[in-house]
């Protein structure tokens, strides 16, 4: 069957062949085309075909590099800023020479004092997303990577002489307490906050004060980590203390401008 296109969820997928003369030369596809309009999901089909029977017709084309990947990959600054090192180091290798051995021995080399845990996190996952970004855009080898095992982790730890994943200790009631009493009360409804309903910072700080049913003692916490945005019961007396909290316009640092109201008065 040649290419049809379908959807699922808001994003429209792929499914069949990919025929040239009547006899099919690719597939079977089953994969999404990452586009949320159907003509742009027909873009996607036409660019594929294209591909295909130019491939079938003059063979394959020169492998594609590391660094034409990063070109297909639309990077974040941060991302962009991990790249850079990982660009300088593998750059002209082809995406079917570079392995997940390779991507982890890139960690001792440009960062020979952090943790395994960073260099997974700022080298192994940037440079994996490159290489399977221009796989689901161009077919080129898709890479998985092995994580690190606890045998490296402790083998790079004792080279760099610190402990990656210190065991710390959760406060517990008389902890908050003592806080409390030496902190404005911002900082204070803060971490109470925090205590009752194991909120994450980010969600803390984010609260506006629509966020708020007085009410039902219900507050509003954005998705984060997995989690779905939903609404959370809190105690009659934390709610009267959020209540008691004077909202703030914290200001941008970065534009100067300020920004909707906070419960707590922080921007981040």
């Amino acid at each position: 069957m040649p290419l049809q296109i379908y959807k699922r969820g808001r994003v429209y997928w792929a499914k069949g062949w990919i025929e040239y003369n009547g006899r099919p030369i690719a597939g079977p596809y089953r994969r999404s085309t990452k586009a949320s309009t159907e003509e742009g999901a027909r873009d996607w089909i036409n660019h594929e075909t294209e591909r295909q029977i130019r491939r079938y017709v003059v063979g394959d084309e020169p492998s594609k590099t590391f660094s034409d990947a990063i070109m297909l990959y639309n990077a974040s600054p941060k991302a962009a800023k991990q790249l850079i090192p990982i660009v300088e180091a593998i750059g002209d290798l082809s995406l079917g020479a570079i392995s997940g051995a390779l991507l982890k021995s890139l960690g001792p080399k440009l960062k020979p004092k952090a943790s395994t845990d960073t260099w997974w996190r700022e080298i192994v996952t940037p440079a994996s997303a490159v290489i399977n970004n221009a796989h689901e855009l161009e077919g080129t080898p898709l890479i998985r990577v092995k994580p690190y095992d606890k045998f490296e982790r402790i083998a790079q730890d004792k080279r760099r002489g610190k402990l990656s994943r210190v065991e710390r200790t959760p406060a517990d009631k008389e902890w908050i307490e003592a806080f409390c009493r030496a902190a404005d009360p911002y900082n204070a409804a803060l971490v109470r906050f925090m205590f009752e309903t194991a909120a994450r910072i980010d969600q803390a700080v984010s609260l506006e004060p629509d966020d708020l049913r007085p009410h039902e003692n219900k507050v509003r916490v954005k998705a984060q980590k997995g989690h779905p945005e939903s609404w959370i019961t809190v105690s009659p007396q934390m709610m009267d203390e959020l209540l008691a909290l004077p909202a703030k316009r914290p200001k941008n640092r970065k534009t100067g401008k300020l920004m909707k109201a906070r419960v707590f008065g922080y921007g981040s």
